[in-house]
């Protein structure tokens, strides 16, 4: 990599996690290529991207960033996982995916101004802003449907 692809590659990074509210920095020791790609493309489904990064030029990209604190957990294999506009999406389908495959693991995530640790990045992606609404909303719906009971009129 030359003195120019290594610019491109760091302006690259850095617009790319400037763009991106969810950022989670995996380990993928042990992974095969394939493994890899099947996680890539999974990734790629819920409107995310999955790279395998120089940690050097990640460093020096995120420097002088937001996402500062990211710099010191670039050491040894490196894979980035960056939302697209929807973060939920793009942590549902990781958690999804880390199920599937064990060999890649959490090292730490960045989300809304905040790092993160393994379990919080697992926390965050099991939430759904408008889950409870929506089940407590079918429960209410089924229980007035099947409880033989006409719904009370309010006067």
């Amino acid at each position: 990599m030359n003195r120019s692809e290594k610019a491109e590659f760091i302006d690259d990074v850095r617009g790319l996690m400037e763009a991106s509210p969810f950022v989670v920095l995996t380990d993928f020791q042990g992974a095969s290529v394939l493994e890899l790609d099947q996680f890539r493309r999974g990734v790629e489904k819920a409107g995310a991207s999955f790279r395998v990064v120089k940690n050097s030029l990640c460093r020096i990209a995120l420097a002088d960033s937001s996402k500062t604190a990211l710099v010191k957990h670039f050491r040894g294999n490196v894979g980035v996982v960056t939302s697209g506009e929807d973060a939920v999406a793009t942590a549902k389908a990781f958690r999804t995916l880390i199920k599937e495959n064990e060999k890649i693991k959490v090292r730490v995530g960045f989300f809304d101004g905040d790092l993160l640790d393994a379990k919080q990045v697992a926390d965050e992606a099991a939430l759904d802003k408008y889950e409870f609404s929506r089940d407590f909303f079918l429960e209410r719906r089924r229980g007035l449907v099947y409880d033989g009971n006409p719904p009370l009129e309010d006067d």
